[in-house]
C-alpha cells in the first residue's frame, strides 16, 4: 500500500514538471519584441544593418523601415533594378519587360528581339548582326561605325590588308601594321616605302632618308648632311646659317665701309646693316655721298672750303667732312655744302657769299656751320648760290643769292644771310633748287615755281622773272620735281614727265631742241625712283637698276662713251647697274650702285669731282675710290 502511494506521488511530481518546463523556441508568437529571430527580416526598429542602398535602391536618403510582420518596408527608398521602371540617370538601360522603347533596330542591327538583363542593360543576342553600326558582333571581324574602304575595316565588316583592329572596342579601332612596307592610313612611311620622298624634300642639302621602327621619319643622315636653319654654314651650299656667317664680312661683300653683315632664313647674306652710301650730290665742281651712319664725304674742288675737311685744298678722292653730326640728307651748290642732321637743324659750309651758309656772318668757312633758328627741317634743297628747307609744319624757308627773286620772298632783296619763309607758300612736300630759281610741290600733287625765268624755268608761260611762287595750272599729281641750270622736269604720279624751260641741248628729252616756258611732256619710264637735273642735262635711276640720261655731252656726262654734242632722247650709261640713286652736277654725273656699296661718276673731272683720284674726264662711269 505504502508502495503504490509513493508511485503516484513520484507520477504527480514528473507530470507537474513536464508541464512547467518548455526549452523550445517561439517565432510567430515573438515579432514585435525588437529581436530579429529566424524567420524574421527585421522586428521594430532593429533592422539587421539593412538600408536602402544595401537592398539595391538608387535613393539612399529615403529611411528603410520595418512592417508589423517583420518584413521590411522599403516604401520610402525610391526605385532600383527589377522595379519596372527605367532609372537612366542611374545607368538603367532597360528594366524587365520596359526595354524604353528600344529595339534592335534603333540599335543599328537589322532585326531581332530586344530583351533586358538582371543588371537591366539590353541584351542584343537575339538581335541579328548588321554591319556598319559599330558594334563588333559574332561574325564580323571589325564595325568602325561605316562602310568605308582604306581605313581598316572594309564595307563586309572584315579587317583589311596591312591593318589591325581592337576588338574589345566598339566601334572597331583600327590602326596600320608598322613594318610592312605599305604605308596606309595615318602612317607617313613604313620599311623601305618612303612615298618617294627624300632629305632633300625636307630642306637637307643630301643625305639617306629612312623611316623608324614606329613608321615616322628617321632623318639621322639627312642632319649629317645639313640643312638652312640649323644654324651651321655648309659653305658647299649656303652662304650662312643663323649667326654662323662662315667668316663673311661686310668687306668681303663689297661694302668697304664695314658695318654688321647678317643672314636671312634662305641662308643668304643680309648687307642691309653695312654701312653703305644712300645718297649723291653733284654741285658745280665738287661732290658728296651721304653713308647709312649719317657720316658725310667730300671731294673735288675745294677753293671756298666746300669739301668741309677745314682745307681748301682740292681732292681727287674722298674725304670725310670734319665735325660734322650724323646726317640724313645733303646738297651741293656751286661752291658751298650743306646737310640735314638727324635732329631736324642743317648746317653748311663753303663759300658764304651772298649768305649762302645762312649763318648770319657772311664768312666763308671751310667747316659746318649751324643755319640759324632752322630746327624741324624735313627736306632740303641746295641750288647754285642759294639753299632751300621744308619744316614739318609745310613752310618753306630760303636763304643766299637773292638776285632773280629765287628766294620766294616777294623782292629781290640781297643778300639774305639767314633763313626767311617763303612767301603765300603752305602745305608744301618737296622744293628743288635750281642755278637761280626755285620749285615746290604741295602735298595734293600741285606745284609752283619762282626765280629767274629768261628761259621759261619757271613755267608760268611768261620771261620774266618772279619774286614769289606762281602757280602752275597744268601741273597735277606731281610726286617730285628737279631744276637745273636753266630747265625743269617734273615726275608726275602716273609715271610721265613734264619739262619746260631751255631745250637747246635736248635736256627735255623729248626728241627736239625745242625750248618752252610751259610744261611739255618729256619722255615717260615705269618706276623712276630718282629724277635729276645738271646744268644741261637730265638723268633718272629706275626701280629695276637701270638709268637714263640726255642733254648735253661735251664732257662725257651722259656716260655713253661719248664726249660730244647732245643726245636729245634717253641714253644708257655704259656699265652701270644697280643704280640707287643718282645725281647730275653742272657738267658731271654720279651714282650710288650695288646696293649702296659703291659710288660711281662720269664727266668733266677738272678738279678731282669724279673722286677716282685723277683729274681726267670719263665718258663711262668708274668707281670713286676711297682711301
Amino acid at each position: 500500500m505504502k508502495t503504490q502511494v509513493f508511485e503516484k506521488l513520484a507520477f504527480t511530481l514528473c507530470f507537474v514538471l513536464a508541464v512547467s518546463c518548455d526549452d523550445k523556441v517561439t517565432v510567430k508568437d515573438s515579432c514585435g519584441d525588437a529581436f530579429v529571430d529566424p524567420g524574421e527580416q527585421c522586428d521594430g526598429p532593429e533592422l539587421a544593418g539593412a538600408s536602402c542602398a544595401s537592398l539595391g535602391y538608387y535613393e539612399t536618403a529615403g529611411t528603410l523601415s520595418c512592417s508589423p510582420n517583420c518584413e521590411f518596408d522599403a516604401t520610402a527608398c525610391g526605385h532600383r533594378c527589377g522595379d519596372g521602371s527605367v532609372e537612366a540617370d542611374e545607368g538603367e538601360q532597360c528594366d524587365g519587360t520596359n526595354v524604353n522603347g528600344a529595339t534592335c533596330q534603333s540599335l543599328g542591327y537589322g532585326s531581332g528581339a530586344l530583351t533586358c538583363d538582371a543588371a537591366c542593360q539590353w541584351v542584343t543576342e537575339a538581335c541579328d548582326t548588321l554591319c556598319g553600326n559599330g558594334y563588333h558582333e559574332t561574325g564580323e571581324g571589325c564595325d568602325d561605325h561605316n562602310l568605308d574602304a582604306n581605313d581598316g575595316c572594309d564595307a563586309d565588316c572584315a579587317v583589311e590588308s596591312g591593318w589591325t583592329c581592337d576588338e574589345q572596342t566598339s566601334p572597331s579601332e583600327c590602326s596600320p601594321v608598322c613594318g610592312d612596307d605599305l604605308v596606309l592610313g595615318q602612317e607617313i612611311c613604313d620599311g623601305t616605302d618612303l612615298r618617294d620622298q627624300t632629305c632633300s624634300d625636307f630642306g637637307y642639302h643630301g643625305g639617306a632618308l629612312a623611316c623608324t621602327i614606329s613608321c615616322d621619319w628617321d632623318f639621322t643622315d639627312c642632319e649629317a648632311v645639313g640643312r638652312c636653319g640649323d644654324g651651321i654654314a655648309q659653305t658647299a651650299y649656303e652662304t650662312c646659317d643663323g649667326t654662323d656667317l662662315a667668316g663673311g664680312t661686310c668687306e668681303q661683300e663689297g661694302f668697304f665701309l664695314g658695318g654688321t653683315l647678317a643672314c636671312d632664313t634662305a641662308c643668304e647674306a643680309v648687307t642691309t646693316g653695312c654701312t653703305q652710301f644712300v645718297q649723291i650730290s653733284t654741285g658745280s665742281g665738287h661732290t658728296c655721298a651721304l653713308r647709312s651712319d649719317g657720316a658725310v664725304w667730300c671731294w673735288g674742288r675745294n677753293s671756298a672750303g666746300q669739301l668741309g675737311d677745314g682745307t681748301l685744298i682740292d681732292r681727287a678722292t674722298p674725304a670725310p667732312v670734319t665735325g660734322l653730326p650724323p646726317a640724313r640728307r645733303i646738297g651741293t651748290g656751286s661752291f658751298h655744302s650743306c646737310a640735314l642732321l638727324n635732329d631736324g637743324t642743317v648746317r653748311c659750309w663753303g663759300d658764304n657769299t651772298f649768305g649762302r651758309l645762312g649763318d648770319g656772318s657772311g664768312l666763308n668757312s671751310p667747316l659746318p656751320v649751324a643755319v640759324a633758328d632752322l630746327t624741324d627741317v624735313i627736306e632740303l634743297s641746295v641750288g647754285g648760290s642759294h639753299t632751300c628747307v621744308v619744316r614739318s609744319d609745310g613752310t618753306a624757308w630760303c636763304w643766299g643769292r637773292n638776285s632773280f627773286g629765287q628766294l620766294g620772298i616777294n623782292d629781290s632783296t640781297m643778300p639774305v644771310t639767314t633763313p626767311e619763309q617763303v612767301d603765300t607758300l603752305a602745305n608744301v612736300a618737296g622744293i628743288a633748287c635750281g642755278s637761280s630759281h626755285t620749285c615746290a610741290w604741295l602735298t595734293g600733287g600741285t606745284a609752283a615755281c619762282w626765280g629767274s625765268n629768261f628761259n621759261g624755268q619757271v613755267g608760268d608761260g611768261t620771261d620774266l622773272d618772279q619774286f614769289f611762287p606762281v602757280m602752275l595750272p597744268t601741273l597735277t599729281n606731281v610726286a617730285m620735281i628737279t631744276a637745273g641750270g636753266s630747265h625743269t622736269c617734273a615726275l608726275l604720279l602716273d609715271g610721265s614727265m613734264l619739262c619746260w624751260g631751255t631745250n637747246n641741248s635736248g635736256q627735255f628729252g623729248d626728241g627736239t631742241t625745242v625750248s618752252s616756258d610751259t610744261p611739255v611732256p618729256g619722255p615717260s619710264f615705269n618706276g623712276v625712283v630718282s629724277l635729276d637735273a645738271g646744268s644741261q642735262h637730265t638723268c633718272i635711276a629706275l626701280s629695276n637698276g637701270e638709268a637714263r640720261c640726255w642733254g648735253i655731252n661735251e664732257y662725257g656726262q651722259l656716260g655713253n662713251d661719248q664726249h660730244a654734242g647732245y643726245r636729245e632722247t634717253p641714253v644708257v650709261p655704259i656699265g652701270l647697274v644697280q643704280v640707287l640713286t643718282l645725281a647730275c652736277g653742272d657738267d658731271h654725273t654720279c651714282a650710288v650702285v650695288h646696293a649702296g656699296a659703291a659710288l660711281q661718276c662720269w664727266g668733266f673731272n677738272s678738279h678731282g669731282q669724279l673722286g677716282d683720284g685723277s683729274i681726267i674726264d670719263r665718258d663711262t662711269p668708274v668707281d670713286v675710290v676711297f682711301p
